[in-house]
């Protein structure tokens, strides 16, 4: 669908494109992990703004985004798919964790991998 990096390389998520309402993150919408160019190989930071049409997050959707470190989930997340983030070992921040209390193992997972950096 087209996202584009913000001039900080901040990625946020809108409630539309173009007329259609955006209700979840797809896998693979944000480029191949392959492609040097692509946006899930470029994203500094997400954002999930409050009050957002977003529910979901799919299975693996920003696995590898290598530089991802800010992510800020809103309060709209019902559901995260498996491994949505893993190996996203550059995350420092996480906002919003409470917002999605049924899928705390997989944001849990997330913490204790930022703290294990913090300690090193």
């Amino acid at each position: 669908l087209g996202f584009q990096l913000v001039a900080d390389e901040d990625l946020v998520i809108p409630d539309k494109v173009g007329n259609k309402v955006v209700t979840s993150i797809a896998p693979g919408c944000f480029g191949d992990k392959s492609d040097s160019d692509s946006v899930l190989n470029n994203m500094q930071g997400l954002t999930v703004k409050d009050g957002s049409t977003i529910a979901d997050i799919g299975e693996n959707v920003f696995e590898g985004a290598a530089m991802l470190a800010k992510v800020d989930l809103g309060n709209s997340i019902q559901k995260i798919g498996n491994n949505a983030f893993a190996n996203t070992t550059a995350i420092s921040t996480i906002k919003n964790m409470s917002s999605i209390s049924s899928y705390i193992y997989t944001i849990k997972k997330i913490y204790i991998l930022m703290k294990k950096k913090d300690k090193n």
